[in-house]
C-alpha cells in the first residue's frame, strides 16, 4: 500500500483489495509531507530529503542513497536520529532511491540493532520494490511521481518452519524454492524432525520435502509476512509407483547384466541392469508417461541424481506444458549414405545380449506396480580364433584385437580383446547380417603391427569367424596444414583409436590401423580441436594432407535488466556439435567476455540457467534468455545486451 501528500487517491476496497495488501511482496511504502522533497541548488545537483521507517517507528542511522546502474551508490548516507535523510545528486543522473542494501546486491535483507530489514528501492513508479530489476530508472526529481518526500516504510524479513510428516530417515532434502523450481535454501532437521528456513523478503515460496524412494515429493504452499515465521504443514509423501519387467528374447530370460533405461521428455531418469533372471525395476515412479529403453548403455545428467533436480508443482506457479509421450518404436541407427559420414556417427555403447528398444509406459494417478513386456531381438554374435605369427627370438608376443566393421559403411561398430589362448567372443551385432572382420597385433613398436581378416555372418548363436595374420597393418600419413607440433587423433576410444604426434614440418604417420571408415581429429596449438572428419583407410601406406581446426572464438555480451548488468549469471549455450558457452558464475557489471571457444551457431540452454536470481534471500528469478548466436573464426563476437526478465509468482 501506498500513500502520497496532495490529490488524494481513492483506494480500492473488498477482499481483493485486502488480499493484495496481505500478499505484497517486500512492500516499501512511500510517502509525501509537507516539505518539498528535492530541492533545486546550484551546479545542477538536488536535495532529496525524507524518513525511513520499519513497523511505524523511525528507523535511525540506516542506510539510504541514490544508486545508477553505471556508478552504484553515488551518494550513499544514513539517516539520522529521527530515521530522517536528505542527500545530494545530480539533476540529470537516472537510478533509484534505496534504503537497506544497495540495489544491485544479491541479498535484500540486512541486520540493523538485531532486527532484520528488507531494503527499499523506488524510481518514478507510484509502486516499490525491494528489488531494481524490471523497472525502469529515475532521475532524482522525478522520484516517486515527483512527491514532495519520500518516506520508506520498511518490512522486516520472515521465516518459514514446520515439522516433517515422516522421520529424518527417510528424507532426502526439504527445500524452500521458488516458482521455477530453482533451490533457496536446503533446511535441516533437528533431533525432533523441525525444519526451520534462513531469512526470506516477504512474498510466496514453496517449501519441497523429497523423501527417498520409494516416497513422491510433498509441496507445501508458504506465504512468508513481514517479521513473521510462516509454519507449513506438509502432507505425508505417498509411495510412488514400481515400474518392472522382466527382458526376454526368442521367449528365454536374458540373464544380468543387460541395461535399462527410464527416460521421460528425451532425458534419462534412472538407470538399472537385470539380475540373473532378466529382471528389473525401477521404485518411486510419479504418474505419467515414460520411456523403458532395453540395451542402451547411458546415465542419467548428473544433476538428476540430486533432491535438487526434482522438478514439482510449486503453488502458485504457472503449471509447465504437458508434454505428447512418445511412440515405442526400435532404436534404429540412421543410415549413413557413404563410409566418410558414417565414421563421424556418434557411438552407441550398446548390449552385447540384445538389441536395443524402447517401450511406451503408462504410469496412472492410482500408483502401484506397473509391469512392462520388455521383449526384445537377441544380439548377434561372433567367435572364433586368432593365429598370430610367433614373435622375434627374445621377445613377447603382442597382444591383439578384433576389429568388426559393416560391410557397407565400412565403420567399426565392436571389438574385442583376444585372450592368452587365441579365442575372442563379442555380441552386440545385428542377426543374419554380415560383417567385415579383422585382428590386428598391438606391439609396443607400432611399425610392427601385423593384421588379418575375413567375412562373417552374425548369429544369435556364435557364428564362427577365424582370422589368420598374415600381413602388416596399414598407416595412415600425411601432413597438417600450418602445423608445427600438436597430435592427430584416428579413431573412438572405446572401439580403436591410435595417435600420433605432428613433428615441427606439419607431418604425422598412424601405425598399427586395419581398413575402414574411421573419425580424425586435429588437435594444434593456437587452434580448437577440428571437428571430426571421416577418413576412409585402404592402401598400405596411404597418404591423407589435414587441415587444423580454427583459430578460437571469443564471446562477448552484456546480461542486463532494467539496463542495469546482472552480477551473477549461471548458464549455457550449445551448438549442434555438442560444445557449450558457460556463463558465471561472475560476471562485470553483467559484462562476460570468454574466449578459446569453438566457432558455430549456439543456442542457450534455458534449464542451465535456472538458479540465476536477483537476490539469494528472496522469490524473484531470471526469466532464461532464448534464442542463437554465432560464433566465428578468429573474431569476438559482441552479441550485445542480453536482457533478463525477473518473475515471480
Amino acid at each position: 500500500m501506498s500513500e502520497v501528500a496532495g490529490p488524494p487517491v481513492r483506494p480500492r476496497r473488498g477482499r481483493g483489495y485486502d488480499l493484495l495488501a496481505m500478499l505484497a511482496i517486500g512492500l516499501v511504502i512511500v510517502a509525501a509531507g509537507l516539505l518539498p522533497a528535492v530541492t533545486a541548488n546550484s551546479g545542477g545537483t538536488v536535495t532529496v530529503r525524507g524518513t525511513v521507517t520499519l513497523d511505524g517507528q523511525p528507523l535511525p542511522f540506516f542506510p539510504v542513497g541514490f544508486w545508477t546502474t553505471a556508478d552504484g551508490p553515488v551518494s550513499p548516507t544514513t539517516t539520522d536520529a529521527n530515521g530522517g535523510f536528505t542527500f545530494d545528486v545530480s539533476d540529470t543522473v537516472d537510478g533509484y532511491a534505496y534504503a537497506g542494501t544497495v540495489p544491485d546486491s544479491t541479498r535484500a535483507i540486512m541486520s540493523i540493532d538485531g532486527k532484520q530489514v528488507v531494503r527499499g528501492v523506488m524510481n518514478t513508479a507510484r509502486t516499490v520494490s525491494p528489488i531494481y530489476q524490471g523497472r525502469p530508472t529515475s532521475t532524482a526529481k522525478a522520484l516517486f511521481g515527483g512527491a514532495k518526500e519520500v518516506r520508506f516504510a520498511l518490512q522486516e524479513a520472515g521465516r518459514i518452519s514446520g515439522t516433517s510428516p515422516i522421520p529424518a530417515s527417510r528424507v532426502r532434502a526439504i527445500q524452500v524454492r521458488r516458482a521455477d523450481n530453482s533451490v533457496i535454501q536446503t533446511m535441516r532437521l533437528d533431533g525432533r524432525g523441525r525444519f526451520q528456513s534462513m531469512l526470506l523478503t516477504p512474498g510466496q515460496y514453496g517449501v519441497v520435502l523429497v523423501p527417498k524412494s520409494p516416497g513422491l515429493p510433498v509441496v507445501g504452499d508458504a506465504i512468508v509476512r513481514s517479521g513473521a515465521t510462516t509454519t507449513v504443514a506438509l502432507d505425508e509423501p505417498v509411495t510412488g509407483a514400481t515400474v518392472l519387467g522382466t527382458v526376454r528374447a526368442g521367449g528365454k530370460a536374458v540373464g544380468s547384466g543387460v541395461p535399462v533405461l527410464l527416460e521421460q521428455d528425451d532425458a534419462v531418469l534412472a538407470s538399472t541392469t537385470t539380475s540373473s533372471t532378466g529382471d528389473w525395476s525401477f521404485a518411486g515412479v510419479a504418474g505419467g508417461d515414460y520411456t523403458v529403453e532395453v540395451g542402451r548403455y547411458d546415465e542419467p545428467d548428473a544433476v538428476s541424481a540430486s533432491a535438487s533436480s526434482v522438478d514439482v508443482q510449486i503453488p502458485g506457479a504457472s503449471p509447465s506444458p504437458t508434454v505428447t509421450a512418445p511412440t515405442a518404436t526400435p532404436t534404429d541407427t540412421p543410415i549413413a549414405t557413404t563410409p566418410q559420414a558414417a565414421a563421424v556417427e556418434s557411438v552407441q555403447r550398446t548390449s552385447d545380449a540384445v538389441l536395443p528398444q524402447q517401450f511406451t509406459v503408462n504410469v496412472p494417478e492410482v500408483l502401484g506396480e506397473v509391469s512392462v513386456n520388455t521383449a526384445v531381438q537377441a544380439a548377434g554374435r561372433l567367435s572364433g580364433t586368432v593365429t598370430v605369427p610367433a614373435p622375434p627370438a627374445g621377445t613377447a608376443a603382442a597382444t591383439a584385437r578384433v576389429v568388426v566393421e559393416e560391410e557397407r559403411t565400412e565403420r567399426v561398430v565392436r571389438t574385442a580383446s583376444v585372450g592368452s589362448d587365441g579365442r575372442y567372443s563379442l555380441g552386440g551385432l545385428q542377426p543374419g547380417t554380415r560383417y567385415r572382420v579383422f585382428a590386428v597385433t598391438e606391439p609396443e613398436d607400432a611399425t610392427l603391427s601385423e593384421m588379418g581378416s575375413t567375412t562373417a555372418t552374425a548369429g544369435t548363436s556364435a557364428g564362427t569367424a577365424d582370422v589368420v595374420v598374415d600381413r602388416p597393418a596399414l598407416s595412415l600419413s600425411g601432413t597438417v596444414a600450418n602445423a608445427a607440433s600438436g597430435r592427430v587423433t584416428i579413431g573412438d576410444a572405446s572401439l580403436l583409436q591410435r595417435t600420433a604426434t605432428i613433428d615441427e614440418s606439419g607431418a604425422y604417420v598412424l601405425q598399427g590401423l586395419v581398413p575402414g571408415a574411421f573419425p580424425v581429429v586435429i588437435t594444434t596449438a593456437g587452434r580448437v580441436p577440428s571437428r571430426a572428419i571421416g577418413v576412409v583407410v585402404s592402401g598400405t601406406q596411404q597418404v591423407v594432407d589435414l587441415q587444423p581446426g580454427p583459430q578460437p572464438a571469443t564471446f562477448k555480451g552484456w546480461f542486463i535488466n532494467s539496463g542495469a548488468g546482472v552480477p551473477t549469471i549461471t548458464g549455457t549455450a550449445t551448438d549442434e556439435y555438442g560444445d557449450q558457452v558457460v556463463f558465471g558464475p561472475d560476471t562485470d557489471g553483467g559484462h562476460v567476455t570468454i574466449g578459446e571457444l569453438t566457432p558455430g551457431t549456439y543456442t542457450y540452454d534455458p534449464d542451465s540457467f535456472r538458479g540465476s536470481a536477483p537476490t539469494v534471500d528472496g522469490p524473484w528469478y531470471y526469466q532464461p534468455p532464448t534464442g542463437t548466436f554465432s560464433l566465428s573464426d578468429n573474431a569476438t563476437t559482441d552479441v550485445g545486451p542480453i536482457v533478463l526478465h525477473v518473475k515471480t509468482h
